[in-house]
């Protein structure tokens, strides 16, 4: 079973948690300032022990490009398609 929120803090490690809303309302009242759902730098950065959340996961290059593809609007990516292509003869026909 999947869960979207840790089973016990990353910094505290206090943990009866009942839902999301618990656990956030933990971390922005007693860890001012440190993400609530670190991700691999994260992680490393602060020295946290990794509880096998989806989000602690590193993204291959190839994921990477799938996310950006996907939350950038088809205007912007025309944009920056235009700005970067070297233009071709197959182009224009």
């Amino acid at each position: 079973m999947s869960r979207d929120f840790p089973p016990r803090c990353y910094y505290c490690n206090f943990n009866p948690f009942a839902n999301a809303d618990s656990y956030e309302r933990h971390i922005v009242t007693k860890h001012v300032g440190l993400p609530g759902y670190p991700s691999p730098g994260d992680l490393r950065f602060h020295k946290l022990t990794p509880q096998n959340m989806y989000w602690e996961k590193t993204l291959t290059d190839q994921e990477i490009m799938e996310r950006i593809r996907m939350y950038t609007p088809v205007s912007e990516r025309i944009k920056h398609y235009r700005k970067t292509a070297k233009p071709t003869r197959e182009m224009w026909s």
